[in-house]
């Protein structure tokens, strides 16, 4: 259905289209109660202004932040398998890589709630405002220990992260000094998060800025930043040097690079060639500057040009565990089963995929550290990195099990209905028909000659004829309640889509 909505339409018609905003889905709910007993906040209710849990309770307040953390994940597990297509969501995962943030570690529930909702509401903002509203984040300045950066010891952790990570990067033209990042810790010495916010309910979680504890003098900065120095402030003016620290930063042209570099290894390829940084990467970071930042004119650049549609992208990249799982369950149109407590099904099913995706080396609210996904930045595997001995098989055994013994759930499992899919399938009767069908919408790469007669001889049971195929598909969806002519064609798809899953063209895109 997401291929004929975009049916006859231009590449600009397009891209406009997918980069549309999507709103914010209803919040996270309790439905852990099945396991986590939440006694502030009802079944079905949301919890995300509730007291953290440790204030409950000294015997179950680590529960009952577990239980909504779970149900954090759980709505990003859903919000992902029913999205519209629509490029916000991806761009969430982005942001999310780009300022990773550990949710285990800060464990406060609704800081971690606020923190996915200001990627979702900001992935079209302008970048220079997301730096500035991401670096007192409330969930950020816990994290990256903003929230202890007081004047008599500055904390340089988030300083560092700021440029290394955020806005300058690390390579070669990253020319940034130790001392630059001293400084930046002492302009933004005095930011911390307001404690009543984050102890009562019905409020957000907020930082606020404690000029007593923020370092007044001068700071001055290298020639990288053309020896800038940002006057000390007094009082409740401290907090505006925040604000010159990021426009510098962004400022730098080496900011605008940095950031389509990334954009160019997320959605394009890891590689960024000599010809690519001079002919692709430098007139994008152009249009960035000229744009004020904005990234949505940067991204409809990249979606429209011609080298993101040229042939040696296509296929040339390994799925992350998102892209794989997500793209499997909504490309086979695989659904919940019904009956039970929704709530409950909810809760199994979707954490049960939360953890398929840790199994695949992809914890979705959990980057290993602040760095992000290794995937996304180390040279020089990067995308490689997802596949191990260890993690192959868990990718494999996604389509494996909806496809035979079924995703378990403590109340049942959740089987893909293949027969289903292939009936809508435009010509199933024909095997060859079938095979070309199914190849396009799940494979990037065209598939050689000898594989599709391999995947062939699969429906024919080994005959030669097609109409070995073609017989026993009629047979069956002309007597639907015949058991024995359904088991025949159920045997013979669940091999040929077990095969095709597994074939490493399954992994790319």
């Amino acid at each position: 259905e997401n291929l004929s909505e975009f049916q006859g339409y231009t590449i600009d018609q397009a891209v406009d289209a997918l980069l549309a905003p999507v709103e914010l889905p209803p919040p996270p709910v309790n439905n852990y109660q099945v396991e986590y007993p939440d006694a502030e906040v009802s079944k079905g209710e949301t919890w995300i202004y509730a007291r953290p849990g440790y204030l409950q309770s000294q015997e179950n307040g680590g529960d009952i932040t577990w239980g909504r953390l779970s149900s954090l994940r759980i709505w990003l597990v859903k919000t992902m398998l029913n999205q519209q297509p629509k490029l916000h969501y991806k761009m969430v995962l982005f942001w999310q890589n780009h300022f990773a943030n550990e949710v285990n570690e800060v464990y406060i529930a609704k800081l971690a709630y606020q923190y996915f909702t200001f990627l979702w509401e900001r992935s079209y903002d302008n970048f220079k405002s997301i730096i500035k509203e991401i670096t007192i984040h409330p969930h950020m300045l816990y994290y990256l220990n903003g929230s202890e950066n007081v004047k008599e010891a500055p904390d340089e952790n988030f300083a560092r992260e700021l440029q290394e990570l955020y806005c300058i990067g690390k390579g070669p033209n990253a020319k940034f000094t130790e001392e630059d990042v001293q400084a930046a810790a002492r302009v933004l010495t005095g930011w911390t998060v307001k404690w009543d916010s984050i102890r009562f309910s019905d409020i957000p979680g907020e930082s606020l800025f404690r000029m007593y504890r923020h370092e007044t003098s001068d700071k001055q900065f290298s020639g990288f930043y053309s020896n800038k120095t940002i006057s000390g402030q007094e009082g409740e003016n401290g907090a505006n040097e925040k604000d010159q620290l990021i426009d510098m930063i962004v400022e730098h042209p080496e900011c605008a690079k940095f950031i389509c570099r990334k954009l160019h290894q997320f959605f394009i390829h890891s590689e960024i060639t000599d010809e690519t940084e001079v002919n692709f990467i430098e007139p994008l970071a152009e249009l960035f500057r000229a744009s004020n930042y904005e990234i949505k004119p940067v991204l409809k650049a990249l979606f429209s040009s011609a080298h993101f549609y040229e042939e040696q992208f296509r296929g040339a990249m390994i799925k992350s565990p998102a892209d794989q799982l997500f793209g499997f369950w909504r490309a086979a149109g695989i659904s919940l089963p019904e009956g039970g407590d929704p709530l409950d099904e909810e809760y199994y099913a979707h954490l049960s995929l939360y953890w398929r995706l840790q199994n695949m080396g992809y914890s979705l609210t959990d980057p290993p550290n602040v760095s992000g996904w290794p995937a996304y930045y180390q040279i020089p595997s990067y995308d490689k990195l997802w596949i191990t001995t260890h993690t192959l098989i868990e990718r494999i055994r996604v389509s494996d099990a909806l496809t035979s013994w079924g995703l378990w759930t403590p109340n049942h499992r959740v089987y893909w209905d293949f027969i289903g899919y292939t009936r809508q399938l435009e010509d199933p009767a024909d095997p060859n028909a079938l095979i070309e069908e199914v190849l396009q919408l799940h494979f990037a790469k065209p598939v050689e000659e000898e594989l599709k007669s391999n995947l062939k001889s699969i429906l024919l049971s080994g005959q030669a004829t097609d109409s070995y195929w073609t017989v026993a598909w009629l047979d069956h969806v002309n007597n639907p309640g015949d058991d024995m002519l359904k088991e025949i064609v159920e045997k013979r798809l669940r091999y040929f889509y077990i095969t095709l899953f597994q074939l490493p063209y399954n992994q790319l895109y």
